[in-house]
């Protein structure tokens, strides 16, 4: 079997892991271009009909990835609902830019994820940010993708486009699905990364997020409410700061607890959303070539 073969394999294992085993029996290329419902525009804006170019694109980030030392992080969060505590995995990308790791946040917009980063900057507008410059300047970009995309069609979608990237170290996945995490890890090890999947089943319930005081929450002064707000989201954070950087749960429950009081989250999130505003009017006041050379 020809690498390219292989990499048409487990890819289409990934797909039987998260989409119910029925969408990928003949490979990487049925599972995109005939089953339904993967046969999608959204599918189709992402990587268009070359499935040949989806498997070499993957396989030189393998190449690549097993020749350099990575430490670029990709999380994937299936829809947050409103009075989930599974919020507090918004935050976890400003907290490992934080230690210093790149990391690609994606989810898609939702009534609490909206109602967190919009008073902020413009979500439309970010996903219109070059990644790699973003990861450069701050090692950090926040990809909020459409509501209206099929959860499933999202899912394999970000997975393929992080197995793209040849900087990819560790991959976490935050779902509702049960997966068979032998079946995964032999995934992992095939593209020479490291994978873990959090449940987001049975989270905490939390207060709406409509009542969230964002400066209660990321800054020093917080009230009682804030106070045990700030101890759930740590404590949920900290699977994903543990799987990262080493720590044991609990020493990433203080660290992380930490910075929700010392404001470097706060920083992090304005720094971020200065650039965009920055990114975005420069592309707006970028002078246009009249004539091709």
């Amino acid at each position: 079997m020809s690498e390219s073969q292989q990499i048409s394999q487990k890819i289409s294992e990934l797909i039987r892991l998260f989409y119910d085993g029925q969408h990928a029996e003949d490979g990487l290329e049925s599972s995109f271009l005939k089953c339904q419902p993967l046969k999608s525009p959204f599918i189709k804006s992402q990587f268009g009909n070359a499935v040949a170019d989806i498997s070499a694109s993957i396989l030189q980030a393998k190449r690549d990835r097993i020749q350099q030392r990575n430490e670029g992080v990709y999380i994937i969060q299936s829809a947050i609902d409103d009075r989930s505590s599974n919020l507090a995995f918004l935050f976890a990308p400003l907290i490992l830019a934080n230690l210093n790791r790149s990391t690609i946040y994606s989810t898609q917009i939702t009534a609490p994820v909206s109602t967190i980063l919009s008073p902020h900057y413009s979500l439309d507008s970010a996903l219109q940010l070059d990644t790699d410059k973003a990861l450069g300047a701050l090692k950090l970009d926040l990809q909020i993708m459409d509501a209206d995309i099929d959860p499933s069609e999202f899912l394999i979608t970000q997975i393929i486009q992080a197995l793209m990237r040849a900087d990819l170290s560790s991959l976490i996945l935050i779902v509702d699905q049960d997966v068979d995490r032998n079946r995964l890890n032999v995934v992992a090890d095939f593209f020479q990364i490291n994978i873990t999947v959090i449940s987001s089943n049975d989270a905490p319930e939390i207060m709406p997020s409509a009542e969230i005081n964002m400066h209660q929450l990321l800054f020093k002064r917080k009230d009682e409410t804030h106070s045990l707000l700030t101890r759930i989201f740590s404590e949920r954070l900290a699977q994903v700061v543990s799987f990262v950087v080493g720590l044991t749960e609990a020493q990433s429950t203080v660290l992380i607890e930490d910075m929700f009081y010392a404001e470097h989250i706060f920083e992090k999130l304005s720094v971020y959303a200065e650039y965009v505003q920055t990114q975005i009017q420069y592309k707006e006041n970028k002078p246009r070539r009249l004539f091709a050379s």
